[in-house]
């Protein structure tokens, strides 16, 4: 303990390397958060978003999230 890092890129992909996927393809995210490497940031995460690149059906221009 004692070892601050900070949230770059890089921390958070080796704090990744830690995430293990379930059999039904979602991730368990708690090793990530208790990962002992002082290379870590442990808050780290991720997300993602879906975009449509078309506005045919089911979109339309309208939408909005």
């Amino acid at each position: 303990m004692g070892h601050f890092a900070q949230p770059t890129a890089g921390n958070v992909a080796v704090a990744l390397t830690q995430a293990k996927i379930k059999p039904d393809l979602t991730q368990n995210l708690d090793p990530v958060h208790t990962n002992l490497d002082p290379r870590t940031c442990p808050m780290s995460s991720y997300g993602c978003v879906v975009v449509p690149i078309s506005t045919q059906e089911p979109f339309n221009a309208d939408e909005k999230a």
